[in-house]
């Protein structure tokens, strides 16, 4: 049976679209006049990457961790940056495509252009990821909210949270992931499957993980749209080692794997990983001072604690990935409208991933306000407050006094992207639509 259409992107009145475009273009001044990127360290990463391959400097675009993932940048970009620039130094850790792309831009334009440009696109990013999620839930002729409303509510939700706050002050790249997803997820309501396997084929070429939604095509049986995704991602993985080489896709891989297996801890790390080192704090964690080019009286002040996960917690790691995929694929199989079954996974695996940030709830959280169509203002708001709050940008010094010797902030967020994934499924699995097999 054919998916049922869905609504137009930006509403079904003249009202609602004029609506939507007034939002585009309040998001657009916001990120021109209001948004200020600095020091964006995030997208620095990229942009250092990417000037180190432009000047054939390859061996400065990874980081030279060998034992443990420390996030320390190579030495060579710090002392590059300390003549002129104090800002955090953070390393690259996305596939080489992305500097063999960006690296010819880096000799005819300045980083501060292209923050600039970043953080107009990231609020339109936004923008757009809020009403592709309306969209894909819109799926069995749901009254929903207008988009204006779907769209202030979102918005606040990323402006005034660590989910989505953190992600727009850096400039982070995994705004465009997290929209991708949301875009193959609507492409998927719409029975677009083609379509949604090459959308997830590109955000896993920005980020390895969404290589893993590939699992929920197969178990329901969407194979034009795993073939798209195989197809897709070939195509896209031949073109990176084209550009690039592959000695510097054998360094990207191997810092992935480190990264995969070290127990990372700050307090904005939202994961059971991060949880995990707190309450069982290993033997043999280390802590890492945060890297700084230029003076900056409170840089001695960061830092953050790294562990060996050794062989038993990282494949208790993988395995838990995995699994949080498979049971949401076999359980959603069946359903004619997945959409918040899909944002339900995306927050668990997150939550059992390593180096989950809170920026890494982006995609889910974009969904959030569907939770005030199914189940009505007040218990809607209710969960949406019972979510949000705590990792809210107003209450975040209140939290952090809470805990002593503990970082209350990242118990808090954890707990928060707990609930979130889990309002997320109920409301896929509660409405009378859908129930996982055996409930």
């Amino acid at each position: 049976m054919p998916p049922a259409p869905l609504p137009p992107l930006l509403g079904s009145t003249r009202r609602d679209r004029v609506q939507a475009l007034l939002a585009l273009l309040l998001c657009l001044w916001a990120g021109f006049t209001l948004l200020d990127p600095d020091p964006a360290a995030d997208l620095r990463a990229l942009w250092l990457a990417a000037e180190a391959f432009a000047q054939g400097r390859t061996g400065a675009v990874y980081a030279a961790d060998s034992t443990v993932f420390t996030m320390r940048p190579p030495e060579e970009w710090v002392a590059r940056l300390a003549a002129g620039v104090s800002a955090p130094v953070y390393p690259y850790l996305y596939p080489p495509l992305w500097v063999a792309l960006l690296a010819p831009l880096t000799g005819v334009l300045s980083f501060d252009t292209v923050t600039t440009a970043a953080a107009v696109l990231n609020m339109a990013a936004l923008w757009l990821g809020l009403l592709l999620a309306r969209r894909a839930v819109a799926g069995g002729g749901r009254r929903q909210m207008p988009p204006a409303g779907w769209l202030a509510l979102g918005m606040t939700l990323m402006a005034a949270t660590l989910v989505g706050w953190v992600a727009l002050a850096q400039a982070q790249p995994q705004i465009v992931v997290a929209v991708l997803t949301v875009l193959a997820v609507e492409r998927l309501a719409a029975g677009r499957d083609g379509q949604a396997g090459a959308v997830l084929a590109l955000a896993a070429a920005l980020k390895l993980y969404p290589a893993l939604f590939a699992l929920m095509l197969l178990a329901g049986g969407r194979w034009r749209g795993l073939g798209a995704f195989l197809l897709a991602g070939a195509g896209l993985a031949g073109l990176s080692v084209l550009l690039a080489g592959w000695p510097l896709h054998r360094l990207f891989l191997g810092q992935i794997a480190l990264v995969s297996d070290t127990g990372f801890l700050t307090a904005l790390n939202f994961n059971l990983d991060a949880l995990a080192m707190q309450l069982f704090p290993p033997a043999d964690a280390i802590r890492v001072m945060a890297v700084h080019s230029g003076p900056d009286p409170g840089a001695l002040d960061r830092g953050w604690v790294v562990a060996a996960k050794g062989p038993l917690w990282s494949a208790a790691s993988r395995a838990a990935m995995l699994a949080v995929v498979l049971a949401y694929a076999f359980a959603l199989r069946r359903s004619r409208s997945p959409a918040l079954g899909w944002a339900g996974m995306m927050a668990a695996l997150a939550l059992v991933s390593p180096l989950s940030w809170g920026y890494h709830y982006i995609a889910p959280a974009l969904f959030a306000p569907a939770l005030v169509d199914r189940w009505g203002a007040a218990r809607g708001g209710l969960a949406l407050a019972a979510v949000f709050v705590p990792v809210s940008l107003p209450v975040l010094p209140v939290v952090k006094n809470l805990g002593g010797a503990i970082m209350a902030v990242q118990v808090a967020g954890t707990a928060a992207m707990a609930l979130l994934a889990l309002v997320l499924t109920v409301a896929q699995f509660r409405d009378g639509t859908d129930r996982p097999r055996g409930a």
